[in-house]
């Protein structure tokens, strides 16, 4: 049974992550209501940006609580979408909610973009605008919160996260909406 209030933390390689839901993709017909809810949560957040006040609380209270002693040593910024326009569309209403509630540095455009093309899930390839560009003025000695909606394989999150800490970031900490949940390796990894 997925929770759709209580956040998990997790560690993918060296940055410790938290996030709020269970994310099921669409492939996987069969699913409980709570994973149908998560799965439009989810939806609704990527498509237009809107998410719920009690998910908005819920990643501000992680953030109060990750910067409580020291909120001027942080930044928090998201990671880019598939293009600046779609950055901007989803993350807009998060980011003014955020810096509305908090005391630490918020940005919503950190990262310059450059097309290239690149592999999609066994699909061959596909031309998408990739981060490359940052800003260091944002990172240079201050722990840095990335927020992304999904986290998949981990991927983006580490090359950001690389990225940051190669320009003078002391951490890395990542908030997520949501974990994709694999219905078919988790019934694998309990029948062996």
């Amino acid at each position: 049974m997925t929770k759709t209030i209580s956040s998990y933390k997790r560690t993918w390689l060296r940055y410790q992550y938290r996030y709020l839901l269970h994310y099921v993709p669409s492939k996987y017909e069969e699913v409980d209501d709570n994973q149908k809810k998560g799965r439009q949560i989810v939806y609704t957040f990527k498509d237009t940006g809107r998410l719920e006040e009690l998910y908005k609380k819920k990643i501000l209270d992680i953030i109060k609580w990750k910067v409580w002693d020291s909120p001027k040593d942080w930044t928090v910024c998201f990671i880019p979408a598939s293009n600046e326009e779609r950055h901007r569309e989803r993350y807009t209403e998060l980011y003014d909610y955020l810096k509305s509630n908090l005391e630490c540095s918020v940005y919503l455009d950190t990262f310059a973009y450059l097309r290239t093309k690149l592999p999609i899930h066994n699909r061959g390839f596909a031309t998408r605008n990739v981060p490359v560009g940052i800003d260091m003025d944002h990172f240079y000695f201050k722990n840095v919160i990335l927020i992304d909606d999904v986290l998949t394989t981990g991927k983006t999150f580490e090359m950001i996260g690389n990225h940051v800490m190669k320009n003078g970031a002391l951490s890395v900490y990542g908030i997520f909406l949501s974990k994709t949940f694999n219905p078919e390796y988790n019934k694998k990894r309990n029948t062996t």
